[in-house]
């Protein structure tokens, strides 16, 4: 690891099928008997570097992916209660503005229906359901956040909710979010994360 890790994150979006692979259960239950060897393993290096869970993709139950409420609740169930332990969030926000609750439906536009689709209904839905399992001390690490836009680029954008944000937008949004987070108090870090998914397959 070296002397200047200074915190992991272990595992990235386990509650999407494409990111979970073997014969372990697609589940909370599945992804804690890797977690907590993974935590054991850190902690016999270092009892100071910070053990962050995998941030979980902000999705409903599907063929491919687990509501990450239910998800986190699972992972709470089996062990995750660890003091030390942060835990790890993704509040995107689609075309959402961050400080705007679910569900503000606009005619004619997607992403807007959904408390997952929503950057302060995440955040805010993780601390009420780390309270319930008795983490009150614990602390939210968004390792994924952020608003794309299109904007500037020609063809579709990759994702349709890209087309509603502007780059003004976008900079307003990414601020405003970073000042909630820091407000809220259960919000350690924030990274933001992937401005326009611009890359040359997307981009001709």
């Amino acid at each position: 690891i070296g002397p200047n890790v200074s915190a992991i994150e272990v595992w990235n979006e386990p509650n999407l099928k494409r990111e979970w692979r073997g014969t372990l259960p697609f589940s909370g239950e599945g992804y804690m008997s890797l977690f907590k060897p993974a935590y054991a393993a850190i902690r016999g290096y270092s009892p100071t570097i910070t053990v962050i869970s995998a941030g979980l993709a902000p999705s409903d139950t599907t063929d491919v992916s687990i509501n990450d409420r239910d998800y986190l609740r699972q992972m709470y169930q089996h062990g995750l209660s660890i003091l030390d332990v942060r835990v790890g969030v993704h509040p995107f926000g689609w075309g959402n503005p961050p400080d705007v609750r679910c569900c503000n439906k606009v005619d004619g536009q997607g992403w807007d229906d959904k408390q997952q689709f929503f950057f302060l209904d995440t955040l805010l839905d993780y601390r009420q359901i780390m309270l319930s399992y008795g983490h009150r001390n614990g602390r939210l690490w968004s390792t994924e956040f952020g608003w794309g836009t299109w904007e500037g680029f020609a063809g579709a954008p990759p994702e349709g909710w890209m087309a509603y944000n502007t780059a003004e937008k976008q900079a307003d949004y990414n601020l405003k979010a970073f000042r909630i987070g820091q407000a809220l108090g259960f919000v350690e870090n924030m990274f933001l994360w992937n401005l326009n998914f611009a890359n040359s397959t997307t981009v001709n």
